[in-house]
């Protein structure tokens, strides 16, 4: 059944792996969640709609099924091909490269809502963000170091990540301590500058190994 959700993310990876395929970059099911799930961190800070997200704690981080859902629904109607398919012990590894058509199909999204223009640009400054640091086959490894996740990725599979307040989305409270410490305004905070923020704060935790347990940082 193709519900509102899975259209919103449909639309989602679609915008995702055009702006990818602008770096070089063909995705796999694991990058293609994780990127997602960076945007999806960030979009609240911007007051931006976002597709109502269903991240779990999962085998390699969080996890949305209706993203993977979205993928191969795109390459069922064309918009997107399917390549590298490997089979392993009932588990399937694949890259995702959107095609021409799919190019064309999201330039029209993007021009016809303002909502979406906003978040695809949130979804260009990630992904410049990592093209700069060459981090698109670490950004697994960024994503674990996100605060939200590591407070509970380490208690096993099936825990909720709600992203979509300020309560529960632990990132957003730092980039909001950030603009309260450095009063900085709306202008100031650019989706380039919280995109390169987050990814260099994901890298420096990410490389300091100290977060499985640091329930108390954020105070």
């Amino acid at each position: 059944m193709i519900t509102k959700e899975l259209i919103e993310r449909v639309r989602d990876v679609a915008i995702v792996l055009k702006i990818s395929k602008s770096h070089n970059q063909k995705l796999g099911r694991l990058q293609l969640q994780k990127i997602l799930y960076l945007v999806d961190s960030l979009v609240v800070c911007r007051h931006i709609i976002s597709a109502t997200n269903g991240y779990e704690t999962y085998h390699h981080g969080p996890y949305d099924q209706k993203i993977q859902n979205a993928a191969d629904l795109l390459g069922f109607w064309g918009l997107v091909n399917i390549t590298d398919i490997v089979v392993n012990n009932g588990k399937i590894v694949s890259n995702y490269e959107i095609t021409g058509l799919g190019e064309e199909w999201v330039e029209e999204l993007i021009s016809n809502s303002e909502s979406i223009f906003e978040r695809h640009n949130v979804v260009e400054a990630i992904c410049e963000s990592l093209s700069n640091r060459n981090a698109f086959n670490r950004v697994k490894d960024l994503v674990y170091a996100e605060p939200t996740y590591s407070r509970l990725g380490h208690k096993g599979y099936g825990h909720k990540l709600d992203l979509s307040n300020y309560e529960t989305n632990l990132t957003i409270q730092v980039i909001i301590k950030m603009e309260t410490m450095f009063k900085m305004d709306k202008i100031e905070m650019s989706d380039r500058f919280m995109a390169d923020f987050l990814i260099e704060f994901l890298e420096q935790r990410s490389m300091s190994k100290q977060y499985n347990d640091d329930n108390d940082w954020i105070d």
